[in-house]
């Protein structure tokens, strides 16, 4: 009879041992889980950063090219077209959009520190969710602002077109000057809702492609991250 009590509890005593060593193992995994998550999210933050910091760079070279030049950006035919003060306005704009890229760098910048120190799973998961609706925020933001901004001055584009046109007519027609000038507002809304799409399309696929593809590696990291904290 002792015998069978001492057999029982050595075998719960394996079993209470192998239970822990389970447990141990579990943890084991999830710590380098973790750090595996951690490493591939500091890469992400990483190669954003550096795609900010190259798109700065590039207008940098460009604003100072035309600042030691004297010259625009555009084509002196473009500048008959918009006229001197739209053209002056762009230039101020691309000026403006540098600092919007400073805005977006320092943002990148402070998650990345923010990010590489994290020790635990629910501060990289937090940083993680914080840093892609900072970004995606200051996206938004800049991509409306300079829809806002070009809207009026190709709408002014697309004014001045039609008059320019109206005025070299070859069949002898003269437009009264109602007509011209419903004739030309209409030129200008086709013009600046086409390049108002134009510019939109291009903003979100390079967006969707370039940022986007880093932002959801971070969703999906994220979405481990919360699978290995349940």
């Amino acid at each position: 009879m002792n015998d069978l009590k001492n057999n029982n509890s050595e075998e719960i005593d394996e079993l209470k041992s192998l239970w822990h060593s389970q447990k141990e193992d579990k943890s084991y995994d999830s710590e380098k889980i973790f750090k595996m998550i951690h490493r591939k999210s500091i890469n992400s933050v990483q190669w954003l950063f550096i795609i900010s910091l190259a798109e700065l760079l590039l207008g940098l070279v460009i604003t100072v090219w035309s600042y030691f030049s004297g010259g625009h950006y555009y084509l002196n035919s473009s500048i008959q077209m918009m006229g001197e003060a739209n053209i002056e306005k762009l230039e101020t704009f691309s000026n403006v959009g540098i600092v919007f890229s400073i805005a977006l760098i320092g943002i990148i910048y402070y998650y990345y520190r923010k990010i590489s120190s994290n020790s635990s799973v629910n501060m990289l998961i937090k940083n993680i969710i914080q840093f892609r609706r900072a970004v995606i925020i200051c996206l938004v933001l800049i991509v409306l602002i300079l829809l806002i901004v070009m809207f009026p001055i190709y709408f002014e584009l697309g004014k001045n077109i039609a008059i320019q046109n109206a005025m070299t007519r070859t069949d002898g027609v003269i437009m009264s000057p109602e007509d011209l000038k419903t004739a030309s507002d209409a030129a200008g809304w086709v013009v600046a809702g086409s390049a108002t799409l134009v510019i939109a399309v291009f903003f979100f696929v390079y967006y969707f492609v370039i940022y986007g593809f880093f932002l959801r590696k971070l969703k999906k990291n994220q979405k481990e991250l919360k699978e290995i904290n349940s």
